[in-house]
């Protein structure tokens, strides 16, 4: 009944179960309803194939955008609903692979990836270039998969400018606007390397850097960037919620969570990470 005569269905990774929702929308569940999918308001959480950077425990997504980590084992405190997914026959846009290449049995040890239907056997999307960074030598770096350049220093507002932070490099969301804004505008130039075109990423951009085989803050060095924090970083991507918060997308190198923070709270403040350019 669920097969609709098809017999390629699969667990979506965690970057394909991501790509459906729609951040401008305050029920994302309700737009996907008015897009042809049925009992889209139902379930909050689904399943992925994308094991967590704790193999013990698997990647969990929502269609408000955000992330969330769930044991692999039983677990009846905690229902995570299922939304198989297939590949198109034709020519699309495609959502990159994750990069995740291992498998992982119920308690977390590797296994052979043959049959068992996780995104380390999958591998769905786009593949990877190699290299997948380029140090450019200027103080940037470049993601030949997006083409994105971010600063090399992941936490350049930091070192050069620390008295803008109370707090080990935080600030708030809109502090963190305001920032770029004075990079641009020559202000905090010691962050601009050269030039003056340069944003708050958008959510989809900050989660592009993540990496499910092995975070990148496992290997940031190695490939030029320095001074990642492992705390958390602003994303320019608003998003609403019922109780008339409103959040911003945060994303987290070292655990790969997608999570919110109230933009106005004075409790909540993410580190600032410059993105430019882009295809």
């Amino acid at each position: 009944r669920c097969a609709s005569s098809y017999r390629d269905w699969r667990l979506p990774n965690v970057n394909e179960m991501l790509s459906i929702g729609h951040d401008g929308q305050e029920d994302a569940r309700a737009w996907l309803e008015t897009q042809g999918f049925s009992n889209a308001t139902g379930p909050f959480w689904y399943w992925t194939s994308t094991s967590a950077p704790d193999p013990r425990y698997v990647m969990n997504a929502s269609i408000g955008g955000g992330t969330g980590i769930t044991s692999r084992g039983t677990n009846y405190a905690l229902t995570i609903a299922v939304w198989p997914v297939r590949t198109a026959s034709t020519e699309r846009r495609q959502v990159a692979q994750t990069g995740q290449t291992s498998c992982y049995d119920a308690s977390g040890a590797a296994t052979s990836c043959s049959g068992t239907g996780q995104d380390g056997e999958t591998r769905t999307g786009v593949a990877w270039p190699s290299p997948r960074f380029a140090n450019n030598g200027d103080g940037t770096i470049t993601d030949n998969l997006t083409g994105l350049i971010w600063l090399a220093d992941a936490d350049c507002m930091n070192v050069h400018y620390p008295s803008l932070s109370s707090v080990d490099g935080e600030v708030y969301w809109q502090e963190a606007i305001d920032f770029v804004t004075g990079i641009n505008d020559g202000t905090y130039s010691a962050c601009a390397s050269g030039r003056d075109d340069w944003r708050l990423p958008n959510r989809i951009e900050l989660r592009s850097l993540l990496d499910f085989q092995a975070p990148l803050a496992d290997y940031a060095q190695s490939v030029g960037i320095s001074n990642l924090n492992d705390v958390g970083y602003w994303s320019s991507t608003s998003s609403y919620h019922p109780n008339g918060y409103i959040f911003a997308k945060t994303v987290h190198p070292a655990t790969n969570a997608i999570g919110y923070s109230i933009k106005d709270s004075e409790f909540q403040r993410e580190h600032v990470w410059p993105v430019r350019g882009g295809d």
